[in-house]
């Protein structure tokens, strides 16, 4: 015995289908990009005046902001998971992207050492990854263009002295993340 759908199941299904293959650019949608732009940059920028103080020894606590872009993501994370009714195909990839991202990162900044003064610079391409598979993603090119950026600041920091990666670093995740997470806020403001 064949089971019969309903007139009202078969559109309940179709619609399901299209909401999962469409993607609406929301507000949430830049949030991340805000937080980890505004982290590193923060972190970049207390790193380069400390240089510049009788602290210099201790620049690096700089990055401890890092530990408020982590709290911020998982608390973010957790609070998107149980609002998301529906989960798009673009959300599911990009969720896979920034997972293998931060698996990457966890790797080079645990094994950073090996790199010696060139941790940046790596960092830096793995970040126009993100943003590059990102942007492509949403369709949206200020992401895309961002990426780029971070590749060529890449370029230019394996070829500068460790100071100057600091300023290079901040450069690519204002022109990257913050100026591109912005545009990606006000588009969604029009969307709704």
């Amino acid at each position: 015995m064949e089971d019969q759908l309903t007139q009202e199941e078969s559109l309940q299904i179709i619609k399901r289908m299209i909401s999962t293959s469409r993607h609406n650019i929301k507000k949430t949608d830049s949030f991340m990009f805000l937080l980890w732009g505004y982290v590193v940059f923060g972190a970049s920028a207390v790193n380069i005046i400390l240089f510049h103080t009788p602290y210099a020894d201790y620049a690096f606590a700089g990055w401890l902001l890092i530990l408020v872009g982590i709290i911020g993501s998982i608390y973010f994370g957790i609070k998107e998971g149980k609002q998301q009714t529906v989960k798009t195909y673009v959300d599911t990839m990009l969720s896979y992207t920034w997972i293998a991202f931060g698996v990457c990162m966890a790797i080079v900044l645990v094994f950073g050492f090996k790199l010696k003064l060139n941790l940046y610079p790596v960092i830096l391409l793995f970040y126009g990854i993100g943003l590059f598979i990102s942007g492509g993603a949403y369709k949206f090119k200020p992401l895309i263009v961002g990426g780029i950026i971070c590749w060529l600041c890449s370029v230019i920091a394996f070829n500068v002295e460790f100071y100057y990666q600091l300023i290079i670093l901040a450069f690519a995740v204002l022109a990257g993340y913050i100026i591109p997470g912005h545009l990606l806020n006000s588009k969604a403001a029009e969307n709704v």
